[in-house]
């Protein structure tokens, strides 16, 4: 699988060091909201950023576990991040040790399907034990 930039939905195979200036300079032009770029290598690899360049983006990663990424609260000037997803394209040192990162474990979709049925059970005995006490007082 060749590597995969995506800004806003759009998409460029396979970029180059130029591809990725030149889209990620024109974020700076547009006077638009929030954007989300991400560089995928393969499946569970990937690199993304999301902010605006008024304000600088955030990077987040995944490194081949697919139940973790990793996300850093430092914002960059998008100059900073055209660096970072240029050497992230070519394999070269991007400097992930120079951040600190907070790690988020996602779950798959069984995980997530158990515990949403335990939450509404939870909610479905909380709705039915407050009406049962709602009507005693009546």
């Amino acid at each position: 699988m060749p590597p995969t930039l995506a800004i806003d939905g759009e998409v460029t195979k396979n970029p180059s060091a130029t591809d990725i200036a030149t889209k990620l300079e024109a974020i700076d032009k547009r006077d638009s909201g929030i954007s989300l770029v991400t560089l995928t290598l393969d499946e569970t690899h990937f690199l993304s950023a999301a902010g605006h360049p008024a304000e600088g983006f955030s990077l987040s990663f995944q490194d081949g576990d697919p139940s973790c990424e990793y996300f850093s609260y430092k914002f960059l000037p998008v100059l900073e991040i055209i660096r970072v997803f240029q050497d992230y394209a070519c394999g070269r040192d991007w400097g992930r040790e120079k951040f600190t990162w907070d790690a988020m474990r996602t779950l798959d979709s069984k995980t997530q399907l158990k515990r949403l049925a335990l939450i509404v059970g939870i909610v479905v005995l909380l709705y039915a034990a407050v009406r049962v006490v709602i009507s005693r007082s009546n």
